[in-house]
């Protein structure tokens, strides 16, 4: 009698949740690639054609990072069109009164 407690069989891991898996459109919500064939160069990233991110895009393969990343830096390249135009966050003043002068009272 060996102290091994072999119990039955090992169960398979199964991998843990990661960030992959999000579904979407690289030009943004309601938005299509207008330039299947248009190259990207991404940082770090080998050139890629906006069909082929869009494809990874609508298979899960992107993170939920890259989803919100690429409407802004992949518009022009990939033509992007319909829905709403995404468009980069913008500052606004700090100077929250109501008068015309530059100061907050």
């Amino acid at each position: 009698d060996d102290d091994d407690d072999d119990d039955g069989p090992v169960p398979i891991p199964t991998p843990s949740p990661t960030t992959r898996g999000v579904m979407c459109s690289i030009c943004g919500e309601n938005r299509q690639v207008g330039d299947q064939y248009a190259i990207i160069r991404l940082p770090g990233r080998r050139p890629i054609s906006c069909g082929k991110l869009q494809a990874a895009g609508e298979s899960g393969s992107l993170s939920l990072e890259e989803c919100d990343f690429l409407p802004y830096f992949i518009d022009d390249v990939c033509n992007c069109y319909g829905g709403y135009p995404t468009s980069a966050p913008v500052s606004i003043s700090d100077d929250d009164d109501d008068d015309d002068d530059d100061d907050d009272d």
